[in-house]
């Protein structure tokens, strides 16, 4: 709904939703079709849409911290245009929504008390008859409202989840380095030992001159850092053509082990 949600092809989703959503702008129109010959009326009512439109927007890409703004903004054209048409029920109830989205549930149920204060203002300024415009208008802007806070805590909980699998992600590719490292230490460690203490070896023979000793030590330095090699391409082939099945087999064994649930569900591709 709002700048949160950072990936860029949900905002982009987002972006488009926000225009369905002012399909509810057509309650605005619906009375001006009944104000025969209030021109001046009807082209005022029209004009503050545009501003209108603007706040909403301002609105929907806000955060939490500066969405007073455009709501305050929004709520003054929704007073103005409450004074012109009884369509502007439409305009408080985007509003509220706005409100029961970003604030808390304690500062929605203020902000809807004021609300209702203003439409009931407005009905009595105006001279609507009965009092439609204040009841008619206080139950569609609880109602969106009410809206707006399960949207916040759907979002809310849409970015846990989202952190939630970050960690898991991250976890699971500290747990292949560690074990990567610990495969080739296990490969390389004895042999570069070895290769260390032939060395040596070779060095004191050929200072004491038993050069076909020192010679033959130097042969199995050779051999060893072959058979090295060898063992360490063997173990790099067995990461590449270890298929993801396998893989996540043995990521979500390293994940148990730590005491954290993993539950994998689906069919691999082939």
């Amino acid at each position: 709904m709002t700048s949160c949600l950072s990936p860029n092809n949900e905002k982009s989703y987002e972006q488009k939703t926000a225009w369905v959503y002012l399909i509810n702008l057509g309650f605005y129109f619906i009375p001006l079709f009944f104000m025969d010959g209030q021109w001046l009326k009807i082209t005022l009512a029209v004009a503050l849409l545009i501003p209108f439109i603007v706040g909403y927007f301002w609105a929907y890409n806000n955060s939490t911290e500066h969405a007073y703004k455009p709501i305050l903004f929004m709520l003054i054209i929704a007073i103005a245009a409450g004074c012109l048409t009884s369509g502007a029920i439409s305009l408080f109830s985007f509003c509220c929504f706005f409100i029961g989205f970003f604030y808390s549930l304690r500062t929605a149920i203020l902000s809807f008390i004021g609300i209702s204060i203003l439409l009931l203002t407005i009905n009595l300024w105006v001279g609507y008859s009965g009092y439609y415009f204040t009841f008619y208008g206080m139950g569609i802007c609880l109602g969106v409202g009410v809206f707006g806070v399960i949207e916040r805590k759907r979002q809310q909980i849409k970015r846990q989840q989202q952190q939630s699998n970050d960690e898991i992600t991250q976890l699971a590719t500290s747990l292949e380095r560690e074990r990567i490292a610990r495969d080739l230490h296990d490969v390389m460690g004895h042999h570069l030992a070895s290769i260390a203490l032939k060395a040596e070896l070779a060095d004191k023979l050929i200072s004491a001159g038993k050069t076909e000793q020192a010679q033959l030590q130097i042969n199995q330095v050779s051999q060893i850092t072959r058979d090295c090699l060898s063992q360490i391409r063997h173990t790099v082939t067995d990461y590449k053509h270890q298929g993801i099945s396998q893989t996540t087999h043995t990521l979500s064994q390293m994940l148990r082990d730590k005491s954290i649930a993993v539950t994998i569900e689906g069919q691999w591709p082939n």
